[in-house]
């Protein structure tokens, strides 16, 4: 897909309930990741940038209901942390633009917890800190810790027009 110019479709089933992924894009650019119902898994949306060489990042994510996602799931294999409450979380993603989902009832204590989070994979991984994403027009309430979470990381990182009652830092709902 990388290189390719074309933007490839999501190919996994339009509802997951239940898994440890609602939907998990990892070390793959030009993914479209649209139209789907996710509740009851430990994630909704990941896109992780793993450390291997290019990344993960040019994703779309938008027009997702992504709601309930509370699920508990330990560390294992290919995830290098607990999971947990967890709405979309772009770790280590470049380039990457999350618009016009509703993300509601997203809550835990791990590093995954909240609406949408936007962090660095460095420490976890080796990959990227989020560069040049974009958090737009997004609907984000009851989320716990937060609605809308960013590390401070990365560069050109946008949050912008996103409807929500709680942010950390604060300051970035609307």
């Amino acid at each position: 897909m990388a290189g390719s110019g074309r933007r490839a479709s999501a190919s996994w089933p339009r509802t997951a309930y239940g898994n440890q992924f609602g939907v998990f894009v990892r070390h793959a650019r030009q993914v479209l990741v649209t139209g789907n119902r996710l509740s009851g898994n430990c994630q909704g949306v990941m896109v992780l940038d793993d450390g291997q060489r290019g990344g993960a990042g040019n994703v779309t994510v938008e027009y997702n209901s992504v709601s309930g996602n509370n699920k508990f799931c330990p560390k294992h294999g290919d995830t290098p942390v607990d999971l947990g409450g967890g709405g979309i979380l772009l770790l280590g993603a470049t380039h990457t633009l999350v618009a016009h989902n509703s993300v509601t009832g997203n809550s835990g204590k791990q590093i995954n917890s909240g609406g949408i989070v936007v962090a660095s994979a460095h420490a976890l991984t080796h990959g990227s800190n989020p560069d040049f994403d974009a958090v737009v027009r997004n609907s984000a309430f009851g989320n716990h810790p937060a609605d809308l979470i960013w590390d401070g990381t990365g560069a050109g990182v946008r949050f912008a027009a996103n409807a929500c009652g709680t942010s950390l830092p604060p300051g970035m709902c609307h």
